[in-house]
């Protein structure tokens, strides 16, 4: 079913995990999640989501996993995941993100894993991460398009102890690069310019 229509899930509230991936879903109504209050792991991978509402997952507070993986979003609405303090894992991995920014990942403080490999990154800016400041597991930058890291982009990770960026298009790196970043302990650069 292209079109993922409004309320579907109104006949069983208590619904707590939703797996509808790998359906051909193109397009998401805003108001399809609203009434499912209890939702805590919700699967959306393997679809073809271009673009995602931003009230999309606003009623979805108790939301403690999402996978959006191997979709095709090419940008993710700033604030989109406004009401998401109790997300815990965040997978945006096979996608065609092209850009993150200091207010993309706004409202999920207590985000601890992010699946974010195999997209079209070209840069990351400063404070882009800032909202994340619980995150322990960043999987990874490998295989994007990044030319251009600005320095302190990384703020906020501070229990960041790995970071991933082989088979990127590096050139150089600048003195404040990887700035905030205290617990790091494996950084790996392999195979850039």
């Amino acid at each position: 079913f292209p079109v993922l229509p409004d309320f579907i899930l109104d006949f069983n509230l208590n619904i707590v995990e939703l797996d509808i991936s790998k359906n051909r879903i193109d397009e998401i109504n805003e108001n399809a999640f609203q009434s499912n209050l209890n939702l805590r792991i919700l699967r959306l991978s393997v679809n073809n989501l271009h673009s995602l509402n931003n009230d999309l997952f606003k009623n979805l507070i108790n939301l403690t996993e999402l996978h959006l993986n191997q979709n095709k979003l090419k940008k993710l609405k700033d604030k989109l995941f406004i009401n998401q303090n109790n997300l815990h894992l965040l997978d945006l991995s096979f996608n065609y993100l092209e850009e993150i920014n200091n207010l993309t990942f706004k409202g999920l403080e207590n985000l601890q894993i992010l699946k974010i490999e195999n997209n079209y990154l070209k840069r990351l800016h400063k404070n882009s991460f800032i909202h994340l400041r619980k995150l322990k597991h960043l999987d990874s930058f490998d295989y994007q398009n990044i030319k251009y890291i600005e320095p302190e982009s990384f703020l906020g990770l501070e229990n960041l102890s790995n970071l991933d960026f082989n088979f990127n298009l590096l050139t150089q790196i600048y003195n404040n690069t990887f700035y905030g970043l205290i617990k790091l302990r494996h950084l790996y650069l392999r195979n850039n310019q």
